[in-house]
């Protein structure tokens, strides 16, 4: 029983491993985590990075695909353009910025198009689940360094 168990245990940790490296994204040209190196603030003296784990959220919290690729086509696995195709405002914004673009006007802003699609996806599993750690303030994702 004890081997059956602690065969068990080792399956399952090789199991969370994968998950956690990317494992099975191996033959995948998509990388298992993205860091984007966002610019640097002159008043605030600071440069941030986020970094995405594209393969955890994919592979271990099981999102689908087409719910953050909203123009993949049922049964493809890559969209033919990207997202700057359609959300082609680079310029970025500072939340108290932010703030003040109407709604309709905010899908036009790649960042915040890109912010808005995490950061509420965050807040609705966090309201589904209590428990879940799904990080919803700025300095769980944006890592500041001072230049």
């Amino acid at each position: 029983m004890a081997i059956k168990n602690m065969g068990l245990a080792t399956v399952a940790f090789i199991m969370i491993l994968a998950g956690i490296y990317g494992l099975g994204y191996t033959d995948s040209k998509i990388p298992a985590v993205y860091n984007y190196q966002l610019a640097y603030n002159g008043a605030t003296h600071t440069a941030h990075t986020v970094t995405f784990e594209h393969a955890a959220h994919a592979m271990e919290y099981k999102i689908a695909c087409v719910h953050c690729h909203h123009t993949l086509e049922p049964g493809a696995t890559a969209v033919d353009e990207t997202c700057t195709d359609c959300h082609a405002n680079t310029q970025m914004r500072s939340f108290p910025q932010a703030e003040s673009i109407p709604e309709d006007e905010r899908l036009d802003y790649y960042f915040l198009a890109l912010h808005d699609q995490c950061i509420n996806c965050h807040r609705a599993a966090r309201e589904a689940d209590t428990w879940t750690r799904a990080p919803v303030g700025c300095w769980r994702c944006h890592l500041y360094t001072k230049k």
